[in-house]
């Protein structure tokens, strides 16, 4: 008797240790995201919120300039997708270096709406995010300038009704801005397509740089976005096909 209540407490205690490391391995299992903001407005309280509703990840999030600033540390590889909101355009080739080595090592990157328009001197992150907006400049041929227009009522078409971002997906509608006379590169896959004159046709694909799933989704500019059930389930999709959680199509 006197062993068996000595022995009791040890028991306890081994369950405890058991429940402890398997509700740790569960919230590993969850894709651990960073959204990264800054350089453009966007309605705060609302984007945040689609992701903190997304039960099944764990988010971080970081602005500009100190979300570049991580590209030079290992501090960004702890993170199983980052997630682009931003719209930026200083970085240096030390963390040039730091996002190729990431992409290189198969970090999945999903980029959203105005993140299309940054980085507009280097050449290479067209290949990345597979497209570019381009702004005006003095070296650009004016019939090349990208363009925008807010308050579309926008009918977002399925074109890939097999590819796992896509295939739980209808056809939709959505309130939103549009990108007209946008550069993509020919390597890209799209998903969704659009027939609105003030937006681009193709309006959300995916890209294979190095190792890694990439994203592209124009569509998002503030909260009417935000709130349609759509979008958000585009975006879901998005990060979890880009973390290898859903195999590829």
């Amino acid at each position: 008797m006197k062993k068996y209540l000595y022995l009791r407490p040890v028991y306890v205690l081994m369950i405890i240790i058991l429940f402890c490391c398997t509700s740790k391995h569960k919230i590993s299992d969850k894709p651990h995201i960073l959204l990264i903001t800054g350089g453009h407005s966007f309605d705060t309280i609302q984007f945040f919120e689609m992701f903190y509703d997304f039960e099944d990840m764990d988010v971080d999030t970081i602005s500009q300039p100190q979300a570049n600033a991580l590209l030079e540390t290992d501090e960004l590889k702890k993170y199983d997708v980052l997630v682009f909101y931003d719209m930026w355009q200083d970085i240096t080739d030390q963390q040039k270096t730091g996002l190729l080595g990431l992409l290189k090592e198969g970090k999945g990157m999903v980029f959203l709406h105005h993140s299309l328009v940054s980085y507009q001197g280097w050449d290479e992150f067209i290949y990345i995010i597979g497209g570019r907006y381009n702004l005006e400049n003095d070296r650009m041929d004016t019939s090349k300038i990208s363009g925008f227009e807010h308050d579309l009522d926008i009918k977002a078409r399925i074109i890939n009704k097999t590819h796992p971002i896509t295939s739980n997906m209808p056809d939709f509608t959505i309130h939103d801005e549009g990108y007209y006379n946008i550069e993509i590169i020919p390597a890209v896959h799209p998903l969704l397509e659009v027939n609105h004159p003030s937006c681009a046709k193709c309006v959300a694909w995916t890209n294979k740089y190095e190792n890694s799933r990439i994203v592209y989704i124009l569509l998002g500019h503030d909260r009417h976005a935000y709130q349609n059930e759509s979008f958000r389930l585009l975006v879901e999709n998005a990060v979890k096909w880009s973390n290898l959680k859903i195999p590829d199509d």
